[in-house]
């Protein structure tokens, strides 16, 4: 069902360490919300480890290409030519900029989280590559990062998801789009942003369900209904605040019995 390289014993142990390291994570910012200069720090490690694994994936992956000259490989295919990598590149400048743009977080966030899960759940690179490889490790470093920072601005309350702003989403996947049409038609990229192609070619009954415009539809309805969700709960939250304060009032007006 899946390639040899897929859930394999290297593959399973870091998806177990992955989920310990969230869990833990998790339980952290459950019990004790964290001061701003250790979210400064924290985000800052993450988005330097990003930046890492996006640049040492595409220089090793434009190496060996060129060199055995697969797809007729260019040197300047180094340029990111997946949705993640050119997600985490700029996913990690506006976390590492003097001011973050909380509106382009409510976009690069969303896709790091839902690349981040595919690609070390279901790593389509692990069809051809082993785990270790430098072509795949890296990418499986920058990945799961990326799902950490997401999910700590979400629980930091950072990043606060809500439908009045998911447009951004939307405007994001389409520049994302422009710009894999641009790499494919004027620089003549193999398969930038997956277009014309599904995630999964070798997995048969991945390769239907994983074709790009599935997937994007898919991250469509996840991002919708996640923030539909958020917007629910806010509002309930804000509606026993109000009564609380309500209740608070209207105990101080009452008459004190002597």
């Amino acid at each position: 069902m899946f390639d040899k390289h897929m859930y394999n014993l290297p593959h399973i142990l870091f998806l177990m360490f992955f989920v310990i390291i969230t869990v833990v994570q998790s339980l952290l910012l459950y019990k004790k919300t964290p001061s701003e200069k250790c979210k400064k720090i924290y985000t800052f490690i993450l988005s330097i480890i990003i930046i890492i694994g996006v640049t040492l994936t595409r220089v090793s992956v434009t190496v060996h290409n060129t060199i055995n000259n697969i797809d007729n490989y260019k040197w300047y295919y180094f340029v990111p030519d997946t949705w993640c990598s050119l997600n985490g590149i700029m996913y990690s400048l506006n976390i590492l900029a003097f001011k973050r743009n909380k509106n382009m977080l409510h976009f690069t966030a969303f896709l790091g989280f839902l690349g981040g899960v595919m690609a070390i759940f279901f790593p389509n690179f692990l069809q051809e590559i082993a785990f270790f490889d430098v072509r795949s490790f890296p990418s499986f470093l920058y990945h799961a990062c990326m799902i950490l920072l997401s999910l700590f601005l979400i629980q930091s309350h950072d990043l606060v998801p809500t439908l009045s702003k998911s447009y951004f989403f939307v405007i994001g996947m389409i520049i994302y789009m422009l710009i894999g049409t641009f790499e494919k038609n004027v620089m003549h990229m193999p398969y930038p942003m997956q277009l014309d192609q599904p995630f999964f070619t070798k997995t048969p009954f991945l390769t239907q369900l994983t074709s790009w415009y599935t997937v994007i539809l898919g991250e469509f309805i996840f991002v919708i209904m996640t923030c539909l969700i958020f917007d629910l709960l806010n509002k309930k939250k804000k509606a026993i605040e109000i009564t609380n304060i309500n209740v608070q009032i209207q105990a101080q007006n009452e008459p004190i019995k002597e």
